[in-house]
């Protein structure tokens, strides 16, 4: 496959290879900014996407309507930096103040910027003859954890092995390039998935937003794709021969602490069901709940502090918050 030239800095004319990003929601979602009052940080931060990556995904269902099956439907579920009475209110709070002009705005920008993107890929030859694009996300701890039963059983010795993976509807990775094993392939594991080229939604040699620094976007600096996992129950699947780079020392201290993890759990479970639960929600990354049971917790948690004192109710919130924070 022969990779087009990169766009990585912005020149004084754009040619028509970039689409312009017009929504000022849609633009805030990938570089920051403040929508109605309320500051978005940008996706492409680490440590705190919650309205970018929630508003993303919503206007994205809706624009090329995809439906996750009953039981598999994705809560978006960060409980880092504020209690949950917070992520809950405030996630609320930017939704309602968006008008129904700015939602049919970033609608019809992510149909055409999706559009704009698949043309480039086509033009450019960037599409393989299997109508795949190649891309390489590192797995977070969520998707690795769900692969651990596999590795432990001998699949790494399997080149045709298949692994099986629920995320995200919304998920980004890297574009081939040069520099791929020095990116994030220090981390514990790097995979190479063939992404159907109609569901690439950004590439960042076809966008223009905001941006001001001396890209077009952001995502440049990273070469970061953002892709539409459209199955039904979230499953995207890959082979060990897919498999980019492993730090092998990661992956073994990953295995060993999901399996102290697993312990603790078990055996405090018994102790304390409701709210021991909790504590494991929480690794930094995005969690596919069933929304029946996001609200089920939740109440749960609200009666349990209702009834306590407000000095135990201080008590268990601070101590809660030590717990998110670890």
């Amino acid at each position: 496959m022969v990779r087009l030239k990169n766009f990585p800095y912005f020149d004084d004319e754009v040619d028509s290879s970039h689409y312009e990003i017009k929504s000022a929601l849609i633009d805030a979602c990938i570089e920051g900014g403040d929508i109605n009052g309320i500051r978005i940080i940008s996706y492409t931060v680490f440590d705190d996407y919650q309205y970018a990556q929630y508003v993303l995904t919503s206007i994205a269902k809706f624009a090329f309507n995809i439906k996750r099956r009953i039981g598999y439907e994705e809560t978006i579920y960060l409980p880092k930096n504020g209690g949950l009475d917070g992520k809950l209110e405030s996630t609320l709070s930017l939704c309602k103040s968006l008008t129904d002009e700015q939602v049919d705005e970033a609608v019809s920008d992510l149909q055409r910027v999706k559009k704009h993107v698949f043309n480039m890929l086509e033009k450019n030859t960037l599409i393989d003859a299997d109508g795949t694009v190649p891309v390489y996300r590192t797995l977070n701890s969520t998707e690795l954890a769900q692969i651990l039963h596999d590795i432990e059983n001998g699949s790494l010795d399997n080149p045709n092995y298949d692994y099986t993976i629920q995320t995200n509807i919304l998920v980004s990775g890297e574009y081939e390039h040069e520099h791929l094993k020095g990116t994030y392939a220090h981390r514990t594991m790097k995979v190479c998935f063939h992404i159907p080229a109609e569901d690439i939604l950004f590439h960042p040699d076809f966008i223009l937003t905001s941006c001001d620094l001396s890209y077009s976007n952001t995502l440049c600096i990273e070469k970061e794709i953002i892709f539409l996992n459209k199955h039904p129950k979230g499953w995207m699947n890959f082979k060990t021969s897919d498999i980019f780079s492993i730090n092998e020392q990661e992956l073994e201290l990953f295995i060993k602490r999901h399996k102290e993890r697993k312990r603790e759990y078990e055996s405090r479970r018994a102790i304390d069901n409701q709210l021991i639960s909790l504590r494991f929600l929480n690794e930094n990354d995005y969690y596919l709940l069933m929304d029946a049971k996001f609200i089920s917790i939740y109440e749960k948690l609200t009666y349990l502090l209702n009834i306590l004192t407000p000095r135990l109710q201080r008590k268990v919130k601070k101590q809660i918050s030590k717990q998110y924070r670890r």
